[in-house]
């Protein structure tokens, strides 16, 4: 509908832009009936949830388009196949080797974190920063104008202690807030307090094959991450619930062993009772 509505103001004249996601990551712009010389602003906003790895936050900001394998037979001089018809859409010219794009890039990050920002990096880009309003400001450096390579920056906000902030914003659409705990870069033994972890697994006999192997293997990662003083226990239910032992288990290799095999030979009862029900409905 919104390209219908793009071709039809272009036939008439009249200036018009229209935004197209190609790809995850891959948008194209286009625009229409601009005057010579005529400046244009495009302004594109987008929401983001940034990914937390280690103690480290990281912001991936796309600036290249890079070649993607394109399968299938041609189907015209423009590089669409039949497989991928609008292949010349995320199909951009490569530069040869020597050159460089005539298009240079600036960008101005702004951090607003309401915590202590420190260890801040980039693993792709020569970056200044500094502070304006209490907030981070990260800049390119003069040599790293050219669009080539995507932007990442890493900035840590965790400290010793577990940490909690409130960010509010509040626009034409009403007041939003939300609530951040940042958890500390390393905990002691003495501040882990011990958790006893009841695991609920619902088993129906839809389980059995895919579901089983992601059920398991969730509840292997689960397990596994439990602290030495952790205790737990294992409740699956069908028609009725059952439990793997009447008190919790401690956290030990032997008893992590014992859950997980009776998970897997749960399931497998699961799968034999639907079996017989299937074949006593044929037999009746």
């Amino acid at each position: 509908m919104q390209r219908q509505i793009y071709q039809h103001a272009k036939a008439k004249g009249h200036t018009a832009s229209l935004l197209e996601q190609e790809r995850d990551n891959i948008f194209t712009q286009s625009m229409a009936n601009l005057k010579p010389g005529e400046q244009i602003d495009v302004t594109i906003s987008y929401t983001e949830s940034l990914k937390f790895a280690g103690v480290n936050y990281e912001f991936v900001f796309p600036m290249v388009v890079g070649p993607r394998y394109i399968p299938g037979e041609p189907i015209d001089k423009s590089g669409d196949t039949d497989h991928v018809p609008h292949a010349s859409r995320i199909s951009l010219p490569v530069i040869t080797p020597g050159m460089r794009s005539r298009h240079d890039i600036n960008i101005t990050v702004e951090i607003d974190s309401s915590l202590p920002i420190s260890n801040v990096y980039s693993p792709s880009h020569q970056i200044c920063t500094g502070y304006k309003d209490k907030n981070l400001h990260i800049q390119l450096s003069a040599q790293e104008t050219i669009l080539n390579k995507d932007l990442i920056i890493r900035y840590q906000v965790a400290g010793k202690e577990t940490q909690s902030t409130v960010i509010t914003q509040v626009d034409e659409g009403g007041g939003h807030f939300a609530v951040y705990l940042i958890p500390a870069v390393e905990y002691s033994h003495e501040s882990i307090v011990p958790k006893d972890v009841v695991l609920l697994v619902d088993t129906p006999c839809s389980q059995y094959g895919g579901p089983l192997q992601q059920c398991q293997a969730l509840m292997r990662q689960f397990i596994n991450i439990l602290n030495p003083d952790d205790t737990f226990s294992i409740l699956d239910f069908f028609n009725t619930v059952r439990q793997l032992l009447a008190n919790s288990l401690p956290n030990t290799s032997k008893n992590r062993t014992k859950a997980l095999n009776y998970m897997g030979a749960t399931l497998l009862v699961r799968r034999g009772v639907e079996l017989r029900q299937v074949l006593e409905d044929v037999e009746g």
